[in-house]
C-alpha cells in the first residue's frame, strides 16, 4: 500500500494516466444475477458487458496513481468509464481504504470515492448483503478478513476481481487480471 502523501485525486476516470476450496454451491440467497454478459447494473439499467471488482490497490491506484495499475486493469477501467463495463468497489474495499486513511497509509478516502463514483456511472459502491455472507462462510480458508470479503463479493456478483494480490489470483476462486 501507498504511503500517506500529498495526492491529487484524478476526476472523472479518464484523467489515469491461500489455500484452495472447493466452489461455493449455490444457496437460496445467492444472487441469480449474471455478472458477464447482459447483466444489467442497478444503477441504470443499461446492459454491461463485464463486471468488474476492484481489490483495496485497485481502487486506491485507480484514484491516486494509476500508471500504478496493471496494463489489464488500466484497459478494463478505461471500458468501465466509457461506458461498456461495470467496475464495483466492495464494503469491504471502502472500509479497508478508510482504515488505511485513519493509519495515515493512503491519501484517499470517502469523499474521493464518493466523487468518483459520482463522475463515472459505470463506477459503484457495493453494499455488503446476504449473498456476499453466504460465500464468505464457504471460504473459511481465506484466512484475511478483508480478502475473504472482497473474494466473497466478487464470486456473489460473479465479477472478474482486479487485483495484484498472487495468492488470491493463483487460488482460482475468481477470475482475476491486474
Amino acid at each position: 500500500m501507498p504511503k500517506a502523501a500529498a495526492v491529487t485525486v484524478r476526476i472523472p476516470l479518464a484523467s489515469w494516466g491461500f489455500t484452495k476450496v472447493p466452489p461455493c454451491r449455490r444457496t437460496e440467497t445467492s444472487s441469480p444475477l449474471g455478472g458477464r454478459s447482459g447483466a444489467h447494473s442497478a444503477r441504470d439499467g443499461h446492459a454491461v458487458a463485464r463486471r468488474y471488482v476492484l481489490d483495496t490497490d485497485a481502487c486506491v491506484f485507480m484514484l491516486t496513481a494509476p500508471r500504478k495499475l496493471g496494463r489489464l486493469a488500466r484497459k478494463a477501467l478505461e471500458d468501465v468509464e466509457a461506458g461498456r463495463d461495470e467496475a464495483l468497489a466492495p464494503a469491504a474495499v471502502v472500509a479497508e481504504v478508510l482504515v488505511l486513511r485513519g493509519l495515515g497509509r493512503v491519501g484517499v478516502g470517502l469523499p474521493e470515492l464518493r466523487r468518483a463514483m459520482e463522475a463515472s456511472p459505470g463506477f459503484r459502491f457495493l453494499p455488503l448483503d446476504l449473498p456476499q455472507l453466504d460465500e464468505f462462510a464457504a471460504l473459511a480458508a481465506i484466512r484475511d478478513p478483508f480478502d475473504r470479503l472482497i473474494v466473497s463479493a466478487t464470486r456473489s456478483v460473479r465479477g472478474t476481481l482486479i487485483t495484484r494480490d498472487g495468492a488470491l489470483a493463483d487460488s482460482g476462486l475468481v477470475e482475476t487480471l491486474w
